[in-house]
Order: C-alpha cells, then sequence, then structure tokens
C-alpha cells in the first residue's frame, strides 16, 4: 500500500512538540522537552494491524519512544528494514502477555509470508 505525506502534527500526549520529523509518509517522529515517539496518520492508523494496536503509554495513533515505536515497524517491516529484527524484542519487555502473545503471533505470521 503506498500512504500519502499528513500534515505537521500541532500536538501530541507528551507535551509542545519540538521537533517532527515525517520519518515515511504518514510516519512522524516527534519530540518534547521530556519524551517523544511517534505520530500515525489517519490513513496508517487504518492500517495498522489491530493485534498491534496496544499501545498503551501513547494511546491512540501515538506510539511512544522507548517501546511502542516496534509495534509500528512490525506493522511495517518493509519500510523500517534493518530496526524491525529487534522490534519485538521491545514488544515482548514492555507489554503484558496476552497483548504481546496476540502482537507476535501477527509478526511470526508476516515472517512465514515473507
Amino acid at each position: 500500500m503506498n500512504f500519502q505525506n499528513s500534515p505537521k502534527p500541532k500536538t501530541c500526549p507528551w507535551g509542545q512538540i519540538q521537533y517532527a520529523d515525517e520519518v515515511m509518509p504518514g510516519i512522524w517522529s516527534v519530540g518534547t522537552a521530556s519524551h517523544g515517539g511517534l505520530l500515525l496518520s489517519p490513513e496508517r492508523m487504518a492500517a495498522m494491524p489491530e493485534a498491534l494496536k496496544c499501545n498503551v503509554y501513547g494511546k491512540g495513533n501515538a506510539f511512544e519512544e522507548d517501546c511502542e515505536w516496534a509495534l509500528v515497524a512490525a506493522a511495517w517491516p518493509q519500510e523500517f528494514g534493518a530496526a524491525q529484527p529487534n522490534a519485538m524484542q521491545y514488544v515482548g519487555l514492555t507489554l503484558n502477555g496476552e497483548t504481546y502473545a496476540k502482537a507476535f503471533a501477527f509478526w511470526q505470521q508476516q515472517q512465514v509470508e515473507a
């Protein structure tokens, strides 16, 4: 699927945005004075697999930078390249068992299909 570039975000759950870079169409890396993460456009969020919409720290279309970025990487492995194989390690360290199991099962299926 080809995603469109999206408007620069004006708000995020971590405070006033100090920088915002569209790292891929519809995926913004944002930072504040205290934290940051990835913000997905409505188009990306609609395409995000349900099993990976388990971002408890960012909520909604926000995936925090320490761990939840890996959910986005697992959703689009072809776009994240070298960072993607380590993504599920981060997910496993941060999510509860049931949530991790769903995310991991999705990721495994993607590996089989690749």
